[in-house]
């Protein structure tokens, strides 16, 4: 979630603005607090590294 240049919730507005059906996750050692709350409105948020197995899930089309 939190990136050199800005945040990972900056750059899923910026996905969504141009692709407003593409599914948003993130996976970050930041996965709690105010930025991760933010963030969990545009999608889930795995725990990295503990949260692999959760992520792939979701991409493969699971739950969250």
């Amino acid at each position: 979630l939190e990136l050199g240049d800005g945040t990972g919730v900056d750059a899923a507005k910026l996905v969504l603005s141009a692709l407003p059906d593409c599914r948003i996750a993130f996976f970050s050692t930041a996965h709690e607090g105010a930025l991760a709350d933010e963030a969990r409105v545009f999608g889930p948020v795995f725990e990295k590294p503990h949260g692999l197995a959760g992520a792939v899930a979701w991409l493969r089309g699971g739950q969250e």
